[in-house]
């Protein structure tokens, strides 16, 4: 056993996004913790699996890691981590991998964490819904667990429309053979009670529809910087549509993410944020791999100083803001002399 702090992430970011200004480059990264004190050796999944009894010998040891928009590498990096992460602190912990583009995960997440401010169901296929669960009231939100910018977000307003939506949501997802069976399970009787439990599981949410909300908020957080976009819900639609920095966020708004924040105890956050009637709600949210192109675009961030919120001019960049945030949590973890777990 040996202690080694790490740095991962896959061979296609550490080549693509070296010395790219809009995008994280982990090389610039170990250096910037190097200099501030930190040795972190940096490489790659492939090389972990590759020397995986060499590397499964670490113990207590920081382990600074990417994730993946494609699910295949995603599940590639999560068993590798589940292995690592027996005597080891991932950064950020691994349920925050797990809910790297998984809403149901997001949703037991906020469970856990006391953010759970609207009512929600999270189910394995809709036979579990009309078994253990129902509707009580219309119209309702129906969201598959991946998918962005609103893609399989869907307002259900009656019991018709939700079992048709998952039914053309499922048969979307077959593979061709796939698609065979379940031809045949319509078209055949003896093929339904065979394949009833394997051939129906899609999982979905199913989330409380907020009436009339007044705007929708990203937000994201590096260094204790919050930089806030307004995105204006679309003309007879309930979804939200082009990011913008034209509406100032209320301190309601500021306060509200600035309250997750500290509760999901993460160094950096993307958040989306719905208001109405001075409520806010927590719609989604990521602490890995979210978009960086919000940090180009920003001209200003705010921060919660001496009491109160100010507004300050973006002049670092977007390299040294990530050290920061992982400086600023590796040094609270370690706190005491004790490293703790997120």
């Amino acid at each position: 056993m040996y202690k080694q702090n790490l740095i991962i992430t896959s061979l296609y970011n550490l080549e693509r996004y070296r010395n790219n200004r809009e995008r994280v480059d982990y090389t610039r990264i170990q250096k910037n913790l190097e200099e501030k004190g930190l040795d972190f050796k940096l490489t790659t999944f492939e090389e972990v699996v590759n020397n995986f009894h060499h590397y499964t010998s670490l113990e207590q040891s920081l382990i600074i890691y990417t994730s993946s928009g494609d699910s295949e590498y995603k599940a590639y990096i999560e068993d590798i981590l589940l292995f690592l992460s027996k005597r080891n602190t991932l950064i950020p912990g691994y349920a925050f991998l797990k809910a790297h583009r998984n809403k149901g995960v997001q949703e037991l997440l906020k469970i856990e964490k006391g953010l759970l401010d609207k009512d929600y169901g999270y189910y394995p296929n809709l036979k579990n819904l009309q078994k253990h669960a129902s509707v009580n009231e219309y119209p309702v939100v129906f969201k598959l667990l991946d998918g962005s910018r609103g893609k399989e977000v869907h307002k259900i307003t009656d019991k018709n429309r939700l079992e048709s939506l998952y039914q053309k949501k499922y048969r979307s997802t077959l593979s061709t053979k796939g698609k065979i069976l379940h031809l045949k399970k319509v078209v055949k009787g003896y093929l339904v009670k065979k394949h009833a439990d394997y051939e129906t599981n899609m999982r979905f949410i199913l989330q409380e529809y907020i009436d009339k909300p007044d705007n929708d908020w990203k937000v994201k957080i590096l260094n204790d910087k919050f930089y806030v976009f307004n995105r204006k819900i679309m003309k007879n639609d309930f979804r939200s549509g082009i990011m913008t920095t034209d509406l100032e966020p209320t301190e309601n708004i500021l306060n509200y993410a600035k309250g997750i924040y500290e509760k999901l105890d993460v160094p950096f956050l993307s958040l989306d944020i719905a208001s109405s009637s001075n409520n806010c709600f927590i719609i989604e949210f990521s602490a890995i791999d979210f978009c960086t192109n919000f940090f180009t675009e920003s001209v200003c961030y705010y921060s919660f100083e001496n009491g109160c919120w100010r507004k300050n001019k973006n002049r670092s960049t977007l390299n040294d803001e990530f050290t920061a945030s992982y400086f600023r949590f590796i040094q609270k973890c370690n706190k005491g002399g004790k490293v703790c777990r997120s």
